[in-house]
């Protein structure tokens, strides 16, 4: 795994050298944000995405992954109230922004989360249903080739879905909804 990192900042710093648009820039950042998530390096991994939605505010899915690690955030640090809220906040906005691009069930599985956290146990349901009826639709739309996740990245050769990745998502929402319903909403 660590040559694999390797291999992968000496691409990337390659590509950096290069003359590039804001659009190609951006997936650099989005590449770097990676590295560094395999890292553990959080908060990097969080500045680069950053700088990646400033060079290209058109992608569900680095709004998607922004919102996803600063939850990982949260989790792995310990944070004032007052921080946590501020995080969750911008969390929230990123999943949304995320949904109004390009919906799809990853976000809504964030803001099931994201609400969670807050104690609002009636949304975090209600956005944990969604996330699990969208991958549910996509796994049956699949075998048509349609895509019902349209800002998800879960696409094989072809722009085949990559039916594990629905799985997965249909497994994460069914977790949520079990673990709002314990908690009594």
């Amino acid at each position: 795994a660590m040559n694999d990192i390797k291999t992968a900042r000496r691409h990337l710093t390659s590509a950096k050298q290069e003359v590039q648009d804001d659009i190609e820039r951006a997936v650099g950042f989005r590449i770097e944000s990676d590295i560094l998530r395999k890292e553990n390096n959080l908060r990097g991994s969080i500045s680069a995405l950053e700088s990646a939605v400033k060079l290209d505010t058109n992608q569900p899915t680095y709004w998607n992954t922004l919102a996803a690690r600063r939850l990982l955030l949260i989790n792995d640090s310990t944070f004032l109230p007052s921080e946590k809220q501020s995080l969750l906040n911008q969390a929230e906005k990123e999943s949304l922004n995320a949904i109004s691009l390009n919906d799809y069930a990853r976000p809504h599985q964030n803001l099931s989360l994201i609400y969670l956290e807050l104690g609002m146990l009636d949304r975090a349901k209600e956005q944990a249903i969604l996330s699990y009826e969208m991958a549910e639709k996509q796994i049956k739309k699949s075998l048509a080739n349609e895509i019902i996740c349209k800002g998800c990245r879960a696409y094989g050769k072809d722009g085949l879905i990559i039916k594990t990745q629905c799985q997965e998502c249909l497994r994460k929402a069914s977790d949520t909804i079990r673990d709002i319903e314990l908690l009594g909403g």
